[in-house]
């Protein structure tokens, strides 16, 4: 399963995760390119992974699609919640993402953890937006 929902006021993805395959991941691509469109470059994204799997080797190049598709349209960092019990996401691809990545135990950890993150970002560098 694969639940992809949108916040336009945060520039924020959210993600559900739970045993993904190739084919229902591959058929998954589409849709996480609709809602990243919709997004503005820099934007955050919060997965959460319900239950997650050993991929296959199968699994990999489609993995490494949606980290190029989310890096070409601007994700800036990610918060991945529920890798408990040592579950950790595979890397996806040989080459780093374009972006950062980072755990939260709760999705409100993971909403706390962005906006800090944005702050940082902006105090850094100047607003991220412009009225």
């Amino acid at each position: 399963m694969l639940d992809v929902r949108i916040n336009f006021l945060k520039n924020r993805l959210y993600l559900t995760l739970d045993q993904m395959h190739s084919k229902r991941l591959e058929r998954s691509i589409p849709v996480l390119e609709n809602a990243a469109k919709k997004l503005t470059p820099g934007f955050t994204c919060i997965t959460r992974v319900v239950d997650i799997r050993e991929p296959e080797a199968t699994d990999f190049k489609h993995f490494e699609k949606v980290d190029q598709l989310l890096s070409d349209f601007g994700l800036a960092h990610v918060v991945y919640v529920g890798l408990a019990n040592g579950n950790r996401l595979p890397p996806f691809s040989e080459t780093p993402p374009y972006y950062t990545a980072s755990t939260a135990n709760t999705i409100e950890a993971a909403e706390r953890q962005l906006d800090l993150w944005e702050a940082s970002v902006s105090n850094a560098t100047g607003p991220r937006f412009s009225n």
